[in-house]
């Protein structure tokens, strides 16, 4: 199968457990310095998604249409939507966009829709304000609802995120900035859970596989290890049932060892920076791929496809190109 991963950034470490698996491999980024863009087949340059959204769909159906693509793999959130919104476009040539539906996507963009969606679907949650709303504002912005997170509405990679400690310290920050595309969450404590999900696309649940954040860097996790927590698979089965994931997803909570409880915060509806974590425990999401686009039925693996105790811990590598050798460079990028 040729795969497709789009903004691809960094993420080489992905694209390699694709061609172990036998994937021929292709890559699209909006910056020739992309080191994934020189570990493939065949890499492209291509507009910046936020920029021109019509463009960079216009764009991918070519090469798509070219390369003979089997599967899109997005790997950014600002391009989900987008996306999503454009699946039946890559369907009528060929191509599966391995994606949730737009409206599931959609309530993973916003991160005000996410709370309510965890809320309707039974799962906890810190509580969390639309600071877009007047009236919820007056109501309950009281100085017990600190210590809280202020977090961009739309943020992605922890991007924008501040800590509030105290009601003082919203109100300087509200008074000195535009708060309508931001959200105040409860701060909330305990181990970090990030739960790679893969489903597909009818609410039956494959995968779960549970991995404890043990250091961040860039709102990535650099080590971690792999855990099971049984709460947290039943969890997981009524994320699915509602959300329906098409493929992978990861979702994160703070887990309470106390009261074995997760508290959900997260949700990424694509391939999550930590996935080779789960992989190298045993799930194997590519797999899971080459099946169900094969029309294959899967029984749920839930628990039983991944070894807890896995550590993994990162380190930086690199790809040297000279600059004549990169794709497409504008003579004004370097």
């Amino acid at each position: 199968m040729n795969v497709l991963f789009t903004s691809s950034g960094r993420r080489v470490e992905l694209i390699n457990i694709f061609k172990i698996e036998g994937f021929k491999t292709f890559a699209a980024d909006s910056d020739p310095t992309a080191p994934s863009l020189y570990v493939v087949s065949k890499g492209f340059i291509v507009p910046r998604v936020v920029d021109s959204p019509l463009k960079y769909v216009e764009t991918l159906l070519s090469i798509c249409k070219k390369e003979s693509i089997d599967i899109v793999i997005p790997l950014i959130d600002p391009e989900l939507v987008i996306l999503a919104r454009a699946k039946d476009e890559f369907l009528d040539i060929g191509t599966t966009i391995l994606l949730s539906s737009y409206s599931s996507v959609e309530i993973s963009a916003d991160k005000y829709k996410t709370y309510n969606f965890y809320k309707k679907t039974g799962l906890l949650a810190p509580k969390t304000i639309n600071l877009d709303d007047r009236e919820q504002l007056r109501k309950e912005i009281k100085e017990n609802f600190f210590p809280a997170i202020l977090k961009p509405k739309y943020g992605s990679a922890g991007k924008g995120i501040l800590e509030c400690r105290n009601l003082h310290y919203f109100n300087f920050f509200s008074s000195h900035k535009n708060c309508s595309n931001y959200i105040l969450q409860k701060y909330v404590s305990g181990e970090e859970i990030t739960i790679d999900i893969f489903g597909d696309g009818t609410g039956h649940l494959i995968s779960a596989v549970q991995r404890k954040r043990l250091k961040v860097r860039g709102g990535e996790v650099e080590r971690g290890i792999t855990v099971k927590y049984p709460k947290l698979f039943e969890d997981a089965l009524k994320f699915a049932k509602e959300f329906k994931p098409f493929g992978p997803v990861n979702i994160q909570c703070f887990y309470d060892k106390g009261t074995n409880n997760g508290l959900y915060t997260e949700i990424n509806a694509r391939f999550g920076g930590g996935f080779p974590l789960s992989y190298h425990a045993g799930a194997n999401f590519p797999k899971y791929i080459k099946s169900i686009l094969s029309g294959k039925i899967l029984d749920s693996m839930v628990s039983d496809d991944y070894k807890e105790g896995l550590v993994m811990s990162r380190f930086d590598n690199a790809v040297y190109k000279y600059k004549e050798e990169l794709l497409n460079l504008d003579k004004n990028f370097i």
